[in-house]
């Protein structure tokens, strides 16, 4: 019973969230935010928590297609990191990228359903 309580209250400890998606350094704002072709897109992760986390993996969607997953070796308590994943291919126009932490579900946390986030890019044509 005690071990149960204590789990419990490491795992209402660790919050992993993302904070913000950057498309070529900046947040998307839904107009330029991005050239036709490959792009670098990055992904704060923060750990809202009092505990630091196992490793988990950060994964990108774009446009309803898993663009890459990367490994993040572990995330100390109230700490942020940028994750980055070049060469995600996007075409002129407007594309929905959405950025999960914790992908595999591999770190317990007190809410499991706020580790994702979604933003709106606006591709202009490559010159």
């Amino acid at each position: 019973m005690f071990r149960h309580r204590v789990f419990r209250a490491l795992r209402a400890l660790l919050a992993l969230v993302i904070s913000s998606i950057k498309v070529t350094g900046r947040a998307p704002v839904g107009k330029d935010d991005c050239k036709d072709g490959r792009n670098t897109v990055a992904v704060v992760v923060k750990n809202g928590g009092d505990a630091e986390s196992d490793p988990f993996a950060v994964r990108l969607i774009a446009d309803g297609d898993d663009a890459n997953q990367q490994s993040v070796s572990g995330l100390g308590a109230g700490q942020e990191r940028e994750v980055r994943f070049d060469d995600v291919r996007l075409k002129k126009g407007e594309h929905t990228l959405a950025a999960i932490a914790d992908a595999k579900a591999s770190v317990d946390e007190s809410d499991e359903n706020n580790n994702e986030l979604k933003a709106t890019a606006r591709c202009k044509a490559a010159e």
